[in-house]
This record gives structure tokens, C-alpha cells and sequence, in this order.
């Protein structure tokens, strides 16, 4: 998994190089992507960043300029029935079509050269580009059915055949299940926080019981542990005006509910007590920031209580900023010692 990976301790230490490297990226308009060749690696992560114009656009990859019939996926939107219909396909989709979006997508594939290479995606388009118009989100596992051949090229697919309104990007890092201890990790450290004491403040957006500030980067990765007596609001550069708006299932019982339009708050939170939290964020200047998170939320201790599992995807809406800080607060509340937020990133 991507979190055993990261094998990076600081941005200003000296770390271990055997994470997640950047393989190739590429970016345009065109109906197709495509990088140049890249290292064949044991364990391949795509990440994409993709606008449509006024007409519809959907995503799709495709591996080694292979667009014969030999890809099949499955995908939910918004956590409703599972999609089966996209067998002998000629890319393997990987993303939610709409006129005048933007869509960002995180995608980790198994590249055993003689072996089907296995997908398992997560993409969210932002549903517009204000804050009243809720995210819409898809789930996605896929498989390239090769077993001669390792993945050493990816294409960004536009299936609608109407190309990108403008310039959208895929990003391909790869990393060997003994990788060496050469080359740069894609994902650095930026910044990092974590109470040694209880804070039990009055919570502001410019005071927050936590707050971990870091770097910008285009690209983010993100993970923590919040521990408190009440529900706290997530604020990023401590905005908490209404520029926010997320979606949520819980248990995947349901479909997407949303976080509230127009939202003070980017919901990375959940209940008192105890959640554990990670995902992604696409952080560009110019594009509303989108994130794709899960949540693993205990209310009680003890081994009696059910769990909750939270999955979701949300917006910020500012295209003038980028996000370098990620404050947690609320009025009247403790957050106990042990809580930490951690980012890494890069552009």
C-alpha cells in the first residue's frame, strides 16, 4: 500500500530513498495522453488531474498503447449498484463525465509482468465550479488482461472522444517491492504536527485547537489522528467562510450523502472521540482543490463498539490559493494529547 512507501522522514533530513518515484508524466488537450516509456516497476501509482469543456469528458487509461479489447472494471457513483457492463473494453474507465468540470483520480495497479495487471481507483469530479453544487465520486477496480508484459507506458483517455477543454495531466510513480536506495521520492515531507499535551482552547479558524502548516505542492498526500471530546471543523488556510462542500457514505450503506453546500467546513472530521483519517489532494493554483478521503471513526473504546468507515471526496473553492495549512477547531473542545496531522506532497 501506498502508506508503507512513503520512507520519508523529513524534507531538510537525510532519508531513505525507497518509496514511490516519479516515473513519467504527461500532459494536454487531446483525446489521448500518453507518456513516454517508463521503468518497469513491481507496484505502479496513476495519478490524474483532468477539465472538460462544453463538451462531456470521461476518463480512461490504457497501458502500452494496447486499445484492443482487453480491459474490464467495475465501478459505483456515489456508492450506488455496481457497474459490471464495461467487459472486452478498450480502456478501463477511470473517471465521471460532465461538460465544465474538473476531476482528479488516484489509481494503484499490482505490475506483475505475467500476471493481469489489477486496478483499484478512486476519482472525484468537483460538480461545478462554485461551492453549492455537491462532489460526485466513483470507486473503481479494473483489470489490463496482459500476461506477457509489464506496464511501461500509460495513456490518459478521453471517451467521449471530444478531447479536454484544457490542459489535464497524468502522473505515473512506480516502486519495486525491494526498491533500491536511488532517486528522488515523489512524495516529500512537508509538514507535520502532533499535541504533546491536551489543547483545549476555544477554537477559531485562526486559533484551532491543531493546526499543521507546510510547504504548497500541486499534489498531496495526507494522514492523521484526531482525538477529541467534540466534532471539529476543518479548515484550510484557515478559511472558514463558506467555500466548502463534501460528500460522504458511511459503511458504504446508501448513497453519497452530502456535507452541506456552501460549507464552513472541509469535513475531513467525524463525531468525538477517536478517527483516523487519509487520502489525497490535487492543490493547483487555479482549480478548486479536490480531495479524496477515507475515515475510520471510533466512538467509545473497548473492543464492544462498532466501527464506522467513512469514505468521501470534497472541494474547496478557491482557485487564487493554494492549500498550506490544515487547521482542526471548534468551540469549547479538547483534543488530547497523541493527535497528529502529517502532509507530504509535490508538484
Amino acid at each position: 500500500m501506498v502508506w508503507e512507501r512513503l520512507a520519508s522522514a523529513s524534507v531538510s533530513s537525510s532519508v531513505t530513498n525507497t518509496g514511490w518515484k516519479l516515473l513519467k508524466r504527461a500532459s494536454g488537450t487531446g483525446v489521448n495522453i500518453t507518456t513516454d516509456t517508463f521503468a518497469d516497476k513491481d507496484n505502479i501509482m496513476i495519478l490524474h488531474h483532468t477539465h472538460t469543456g462544453s463538451s462531456t469528458g470521461t476518463a480512461g487509461l490504457r497501458f502500452n498503447a494496447d486499445t484492443n479489447g482487453n480491459y474490464a472494471n467495475r465501478f459505483s457513483t456515489d456508492d450506488g449498484s455496481d457497474n459490471t457492463s464495461q467487459v472486452n473494453a478498450s480502456n478501463i474507465l477511470n473517471g465521471v463525465g460532465y461538460s465544465n468540470r474538473s476531476s482528479f483520480a488516484v489509481n494503484e495497479i499490482v505490475n506483475v509482468p505475467t500476471q493481469p495487471k489489477l486496478l483499484i481507483g478512486h476519482a472525484t469530479e468537483n460538480g461545478g465550479n462554485n461551492s453549492s453544487s455537491i462532489p460526485n465520486r466513483r470507486e473503481i477496480v479494473g483489470v489490463w488482461n496482459n500476461s506477457s508484459n509489464g506496464i511501461t507506458s500509460a495513456t490518459l483517455h478521453e471517451r467521449d472522444g471530444n478531447g479536454w477543454g484544457s490542459s489535464s495531466e497524468i502522473i505515473v510513480l512506480g516502486c519495486d517491492n525491494n526498491e533500491s536506495d536511488s532517486g528522488e521520492n515523489f512524495w516529500q515531507e512537508l509538514g507535520s504536527v502532533e499535541l504533546t499535551s491536551n489543547s483545549a482552547s476555544s477554537g477559531t479558524a485562526s486559533n484551532p485547537q491543531m493546526e499543521c502548516t507546510f510547504t504548497a505542492k500541486n499534489y498531496l498526500m495526507f494522514e492523521g489522528y484526531l482525538k477529541s471530546n467534540g466534532d471539529p471543523q476543518t479548515c484550510f488556510n484557515q478559511d472558514a467562510g463558506g467555500n466548502y462542500h463534501w460528500s460522504y457514505v458511511d459503511d458504504g450503506s446508501g448513497s453519497d450523502a452530502s456535507g452541506g453546500s456552501n460549507n464552513s467546513s472541509a469535513g475531513f472530521h467525524y463525531g468525538g472521540n477517536e478517527v483516523y483519517i487519509r487520502g489525497f489532494m490535487v492543490n493547483k493554483t487555479g482549480s478548486q482543490k479536490q480531495w479524496i478521503i477515507d475515515r475510520l471513526y471510533n466512538s467509545t473504546t473497548g473492543t464492544g463498539n462498532t466501527l464506522v468507515v467513512r469514505e468521501g471526496s470534497g472541494k474547496w473553492n478557491n482557485t487564487s490559493a493554494q492549500c498550506n495549512s490544515i487547521g482542526f477547531k471548534k468551540n469549547s473542545m479538547t483534543m488530547y494529547a497523541g493527535s497528529y496531522f502529517k502532509v507530504w506532497g509535490a508538484d
